[in-house]
């Protein structure tokens, strides 16, 4: 999240898409490499986990530390990272669970600096490429297409403009990732929006049929991500900085089944919001972060991509 003055300036025009070469660690050779190496599963159900980071100096190992323990519990397919800068990249990709299994958008910090979007993998990643998108922060989308047994899945990472006055732009912003995404096919869109899901009109820019997975699963409940009544952690970068104090839904799962219905949500719960006495020091973020479980009830019946 960013500070009121985010687009005093106005939004910097968009970068030419770059194409991204994903990479998986080779233990033989001691460093990432491009390509693929065996086959990989094709699953039918995929745990995504999406979460903003923060950016943001303070204790940043520890509470990296922290957040990556809490992803590594949950054995994500998908985790998808918002805020993540080139320095935090190297300390992810070090873990040896995150070496041993996953395919990573970034290996050099080409993609995430200054700051960034990242996706790592389990499943097969067919092709990659990064959208820059109209900012005053660097902000980007990342498309991925993962291989599942119903064929590739399009996978959007995004993180829109921060702050109540950048309206205008997320709506730009809004567009691009609307036209970027394939029209009545599988599609999952996950990330910080930067908008309230249920009170910000950019809400209803989004397109109708990605469903909202925490209000399909959790009707009644309020799931907000980013509260400085629950979060110490943002309490506290409120108190020594020009981040806004509402509470919102900002970080999202978005699902377009495509036909006939294959994919659906089948569970989503916000993880990172507290231990101990729920001081400062318990919160990794400054945002909660969430994870989802999606099953192909077509897969079976569906043809399967060859992984190349």
């Amino acid at each position: 999240m960013g500070d009121k003055a985010a687009t005093l300036s106005g939004p910097r025009d968009p970068a030419p898409a770059l194409d991204l070469e994903t990479a998986r660690y080779a233990p033989q050779c001691g460093r990432w490499r491009t390509g693929h190496f065996h086959v990989m599963p094709r699953p039918s159900r995929l745990r995504i986990v999406t979460w903003n980071i923060l950016f943001d100096e303070w204790r940043w190992q520890s509470r990296l530390d922290a957040l990556l323990a809490e992803i590594a519990r949950w054995h994500p397919d998908l985790i998808a990272l918002q805020e993540v800068t080139p320095r935090q990249l190297d300390y992810i990709l070090a873990r040896n669970w995150v070496r041993a299994d996953l395919a990573s958008s970034d290996v050099d910090g080409t993609s995430v600096g200054p700051d960034g979007v990242l996706l790592l993998s389990r499943p097969a990643v067919l092709e990659a490429r990064l959208v820059p998108l109209p900012s005053s922060r660097h902000r980007k989308l990342l498309l991925a297409d993962i291989e599942t047994a119903g064929g590739p899945l399009r996978v959007g990472v995004a993180h829109l403009e921060s702050g109540r006055d950048a309206e205008n732009v997320r709506l730009r912003q809004l567009d691009i990732i609307r036209k970027s995404l394939p029209v009545n096919k599988a599609t999952l869109v996950v990330g910080d929006l930067n908008f309230d899901a249920d009170s910000d009109p950019e809400e209803w820019q989004l397109p109708r049929d990605l469903v909202d997975c925490w209000r399909r699963i959790h009707p009644t409940e309020e799931g907000k991500t980013l509260d400085p009544a629950a979060n110490a952690l943002r309490d506290e970068l409120t108190r020594r900085s020009s981040k806004h104090r509402r509470a919102m839904r900002c970080d999202r799962v978005l699902l377009r089944s495509g036909p006939p219905g294959e994919w659906q949500a089948v569970d989503i719960r916000r993880i990172g919001t507290a231990s101990g006495a729920g001081g400062v020091d318990d919160f990794p973020s400054d945002h909660f972060g969430l994870v989802a479980t999606i099953h192909c009830g077509s897969c079976s019946l569906a043809p399967k991509a060859h992984a190349g």
